[in-house]
């Protein structure tokens, strides 16, 4: 009895083996085109059928036949119960959008989960040859944009394709293609040939000069798009970035000593060229509209959003939790921030210094922190999910220590 048995349980393993390589090629082809899908010319439905087919699906089958998946969700608990406090509103208040935004960005953290608890080096891999293609787009648009200002009075302000034609969500991208580059490419290369002792490298610490020259490309984003809200995101970005390697203090000098070079040298003009874009205003409008009419237990439903300009939504992602969803949404918006911090602190994550771009977007752009499948998935969830799973001090991390990576 004990030969079939264990011929069985052999059997039984060869499927598990066969479906775990399946569901984690079909979830990382999937993540692939989803990326592709936001700076290609796709319309919303087609982009949240990628996100369907190619990322959803697998993963649901994946929490129903593979228990170490579902173990990985652990790590989510903070972003996972922001998010069902956000549905539940929608479901009291009968916001059918705001119900499935909950849902997808629940289901595309998860997937990212179960992702990683199959293969948990995918996901950084696949992120880091998208960044290479951004980088790509970035020169192209770099050599338009200067065609475009050359035979101009004004500067030029580079529009790309697809959901990325908003050039606040491009730029916010190509930033997060920077810190990808940096913190999960080419800052460990250094690192290792240092240790190696490769001619150049040996016997000085070339990071930090790195850095700053990688900086100075990054900040060309906020130039050829014109987006004052990723210069937010930069910033935080360098400044977390150098907390996390203890050199806060030096780079913090650094900095003012840069931006006195750009205010010098007249760079700045492109990005003031637009004002501030009347977000203090739309801010103070949506504030007193939530105070006078809508109340700041109930929040006010999206349809009526409408602001100074004629502008559209809270352009930010904090003010605009706030305003749809009221002060219970906003508190846990906060506790989720805080607990988030925590982790990503103690665990010293390096997918957390890359969320800081998401976390400055949020500042000036978007309307609240949960919506559908869009860039900012790329740039805010994406890191904020892997800096939860890298900072788990549960199931996911043994796994990932156990595989060697």
């Amino acid at each position: 009895m004990s030969a079939p048995s264990n011929a069985g349980l052999a059997s039984s393993a060869g499927r598990a083996t066969r479906l775990e390589q399946v569901l984690a090629v079909w979830m990382g082809v999937g993540l692939a085109v989803f990326m592709l899908a936001q700076i290609l010319p796709m319309g919303g439905s087609r982009v949240n059928q990628v996100f369907y087919l190619g990322l959803a699906l697998p993963s649901w089958i994946a929490f129903a036949r593979l228990p170490a998946t579902r173990a990985a969700l652990h790590a989510l608990w903070p972003a996972l119960g922001f998010i069902g406090l956000v549905f539940a509103i929608g479901l009291i208040k009968w916001n059918s959008g705001t119900v499935e935004n909950a849902i997808k960005v629940a289901a595309f953290i998860s997937s990212l989960a179960a992702l990683n608890a199959l293969r948990p080096g995918w996901i950084a891999s696949i992120a880091s040859v998208f960044a290479v293609l951004l980088i790509a787009v970035l020169a192209w648009a770099s050599i338009a944009w200067l065609g475009a200002s050359a035979t101009s009075d004004s500067f030029a302000r580079m529009v790309l394709w697809g959901h990325a034609r908003n050039p606040i969500l491009a730029s916010l991208m190509m930033l997060s293609a920077f810190a990808v580059l940096w913190l999960l490419l080419l800052e460990p290369w250094l690192e290792r040939a240092g240790q190696r002792g490769l001619a150049g490298f040996a016997g000085m610490d070339w990071r930090w000069p790195i850095f700053a020259l990688f900086v100075a490309l990054a900040f060309w984003v906020t130039v050829v798009f014109q987006t004052r809200t990723t210069v937010v995101s930069l910033l935080l970005f360098v400044f977390g970035y150098a907390a996390l390697r203890g050199r806060a203090g030096t780079v913090g000098l650094a900095s003012v000593i840069a931006v006195g070079a750009i205010v010098a040298l007249d760079l700045h003009g492109p990005l003031l060229e637009r004002g501030l874009s009347y977000r203090p205003e739309i801010w103070k409008e949506a504030l007193t509209e939530l105070y006078r009419q809508c109340g700041w237990w109930r929040g006010c439903a999206p349809t009526e959003e409408a602001f100074v300009a004629g502008f559209r939504g809270a352009h930010s992602g904090y003010v605009g939790t706030l305003y749809r969803d009221g002060v219970v949404a906003a508190a846990a918006m906060l506790a989720f921030m805080a607990v988030f911090a925590w982790r990503a602190v103690s665990a010293r994550s390096r997918w957390a210094v890359v969320s800081l771009i998401g976390w400055g977007g949020m500042l000036t752009a978007h309307d609240a922190l949960i919506g559908g499948p869009r860039p900012w998935w790329l740039y805010f969830w994406l890191p904020v999910a892997m800096a939860l799973l890298e900072s788990a001090r549960g199931p996911v991390q043994k796994r990932e220590s156990g595989s060697g990576s």
